[in-house]
């Protein structure tokens, strides 16, 4: 916040991406709890965190895109390898630290591309997938080694990464499950999923809802 009183925009992008790997993408999806116990809403309004992150993040990406590979040693310095499995931003986010700490890192996704229930899911009005790409790839330009299309339990076990000479595995495989309520029914019924709506949306095939026009 000082460095963006002070016009230094960049400084205070960067400061937030020693935390925070994503955050123009934060800037647009969080409901920003941490407003609501801000010490300055006493007297007015709270400090407005959640807008200032978007706003030197959409402001001053083109300058840090390479801060992360930058960040990373060209090199690995320890000999572990790493496994992480699961691409949402829990996964990006373990991989990316692990990059920057000096580890071998292996990202594994079950799907053709990295991102997770952002990407799957979450509206272009509320996300736009350009700016959640960006940050995507800014993460990944670190150095991190991926492969997509391969899904635990599936095409590989745990047993298989020690076999391949991982020291370890991170597992971020998500919490994608809908939590229907007690008197929902079958789809049959019209009772639909709401994280399978979603993502139908998202690839412009949702269902079509009968009732009448609102």
């Amino acid at each position: 916040v000082t460095h963006i009183r002070d016009g230094r925009f960049l400084a205070s992008l960067e400061q937030i991406m020693h935390l925070c790997p994503l955050p123009a993408s934060i800037g647009r999806v969080c409901h920003h709890p941490c407003e609501k116990d801000c010490r300055r809403g006493r007297e007015g309004e709270p400090i407005g965190i959640c807008a200032l992150k978007r706003f030197v993040a959409d402001g001053q990406h083109g300058e840090a895109r390479d801060f992360y590979r930058t960040a990373a040693p060209a090199q690995p310095i320890y000999s572990e390898r790493i496994a992480v499995v699961g691409g949402g931003p829990s996964g990006l986010s373990a991989a990316l630290a692990l990059r920057i700490m000096g580890f071998s890192v292996t990202l594994i996704e079950a799907e053709s591309e990295a991102g997770g229930m952002p990407g799957a899911a979450i509206p272009d009005y509320r996300l736009p997938q350009g700016v959640y790409r960006r940050e995507v790839a800014a993460m990944l330009a670190s150095g991190i080694e991926t492969r997509f299309g391969r899904r635990l339990g599936r095409d590989f076990q745990l047993s298989d990464l020690a076999a391949e000479g991982f020291s370890a595995a991170y597992l971020a495989l998500g919490c994608q499950r809908t939590v229907r309520l007690p008197h929902c029914g079958p789809p049959e019924q019209g009772f639909l999923d709401g994280l399978d709506l979603l993502k139908r949306a998202k690839l412009g095939d949702s269902p079509s809802l009968a009732g009448p026009a609102l």
